[in-house]
């Protein structure tokens, strides 16, 4: 089932070297136990508050208050907008009942990203 959990959220650099975080909302797995997470940018400041970088994080959880990684790394050039990327866990079982997504902008002052996300959940067969 496809989620849309971004269209145009915007992430602001707080100053060089600290993170502007901010999280999706939650995704129940339902029956499913796999999950493919589209995700891309729309714009970008330009100049001498550019991004330094953007991430993205799925996590998991139990609970809907504890929330724990699942898949890492997920990362966008900041210097080609639009881009788009596709990361797909179909060799891994989401052992949570839970899923959102974590965005990450790393950035100077005054810099901004506009990014948009969605989550296809679905059962993988072994």
């Amino acid at each position: 089932m496809r989620h849309h959990l971004a269209s145009q959220t915007v992430l602001s650099g707080l100053g060089t070297g600290t993170d502007s975080e901010e999280w999706s909302r939650a995704v129940e797995m339902g029956g499913d136990n796999a999950v493919t997470v589209t995700y891309w940018s729309i714009s970008v400041t330009t100049g001498s508050n550019l991004p330094i970088d953007v991430g993205f994080e799925l996590q998991g959880s139990a609970d809907l208050s504890n929330w724990n990684a699942v898949v890492t790394g997920m990362t966008l050039p900041t210097t080609q907008v639009p881009s788009y990327q596709v990361e797909q866990n179909t060799s891994m079982v989401v052992p949570w009942p839970y899923v959102r997504l974590k965005y990450t902008l790393i950035g100077t002052t005054g810099s901004r990203m506009m990014v948009g996300a969605t989550l296809d959940t679905f059962t993988a067969k072994s």
